[in-house]
């Protein structure tokens, strides 16, 4: 991973307590199982509990605080000014006062996961067949997924951004990740990454790692990375 995205990778990871599918473009899902290279800031997904036949059913997920539904900045770092020109188009400008930091919007975030004590002891019974896992192994154990999702990071303190619609709109203000309003960046200065209303992706994940005795097999699920 380039070096602007690793450290975006860290900063997104720390303000929001969840793991960034930075580049909106990897299908993550429910359920995958590899290893993360902390060096490169890489996952190799290998294999899914769906695949080793662990069949740990979903459920819905609530979470707190909000997923980004309502606009988020970087608390004490961003400036933004919202504009409505003669012609009703709209406008947003963001200036950042901190390297890294960032400005993120979904639409329909909802979120699904797994219950970790019924998937522990699926995985601990699987392993007690004889199965094969890795103690390197991480598991997606809750999926955020967003109908549109849009993310701004600043590579710079002097970072500027200017966010416009393409068609009219009846008040000043509006979600950056509408993917109705044709949204453009029609100026940027030195942003690390700028992404608007990409749709049906799934911006966070979190994970979980199995962790204890492995000669005795006295192993629990705990939270991964975060």
């Amino acid at each position: 991973m380039p070096f602007k995205h690793a450290r975006a990778f860290r900063e997104m990871k720390n303000q929001f307590s969840r793991i960034p599918n930075i580049e909106l473009t990897q299908q993550i899902r429910l359920g995958q199982i590899g290893s993360f290279d902390s060096n490169r800031v890489k996952f190799d997904w290998i294999t899914s509990l769906k695949t080793l036949k662990i069949k740990t059913e979903p459920v819905p997920m609530s979470d707190f605080p909000p997923v980004v539904n309502m606009l988020y900045t970087t608390q004490g770092a961003v400036s933004c000014k919202f504009g409505l020109d003669e012609e009703k188009i709209g406008s947003v400008n963001f200036k950042f006062n901190k390297d890294y930091s960032l400005v993120a919007q979904s639409v329909d975030m909802t979120s699904q996961g797994f219950e970790i004590g019924q998937l522990e002891n699926d995985i601990l019974d699987y392993i007690k067949t004889g199965k094969r896992w890795d103690r390197k192994w991480v598991i997606v154990t809750q999926v955020f997924t967003s109908t549109s999702f849009s993310l701004l990071i600043a590579s710079s303190r002097n970072s500027e951004v200017t966010i416009c619609t393409q068609i009219p709109i009846k008040a000043s203000g509006f979600n950056i990740a509408n993917p109705n309003l044709n949204l453009v960046v029609t100026s940027a200065k030195w942003m690390a990454y700028s992404e608007l209303a990409k749709q049906n992706v799934t911006p966070f994940f979190r994970l979980h790692k199995l962790r204890g005795d492995w000669n005795n097999q006295k192993l629990s699920l705990k939270s991964y990375g975060i």
